[in-house]
């Protein structure tokens, strides 16, 4: 499984998965499997509140937010550059998992 770590100005985003050359239905249902799973290892290593929106969530006082769509793979970044220290610990739970997670 491919994991990224990028950059959107000053706040740091990982991505999980790759671009197909052709997205279709397939596609979207394995991003769809990959992002819960995505989402459920972060729920069962952090303690997470609900976000300001239903594609957003609180750790340790800082707003992330995942994103999925068929122009790249998932994403997940945070709200504030101060919340670049929890993307890393994400970064860091999802490499050691990377095995567990459904491929693209």
């Amino acid at each position: 499984m491919k994991i990224i770590v990028g950059k959107d100005g000053d706040k740091d985003c990982i991505y999980v998965g790759k671009i197909p050359d052709i997205y279709d239905d397939e596609d979207w249902k394995k991003s769809e499997l990959l992002l819960q799973k995505v989402c459920d290892l972060i729920k069962a290593e952090f303690a997470v509140t609900k976000g300001s929106d239903e594609s957003s969530f609180i750790i340790e006082g800082e707003e992330i937010s995942i994103f999925m769509d068929d122009l790249m793979p998932i994403g997940i970044y945070s709200r504030n550059v101060s919340g670049n220290r929890i993307i890393e610990k994400i970064f860091h739970v999802l490499n050691q998992e990377a095995s567990s997670l459904p491929s693209l």
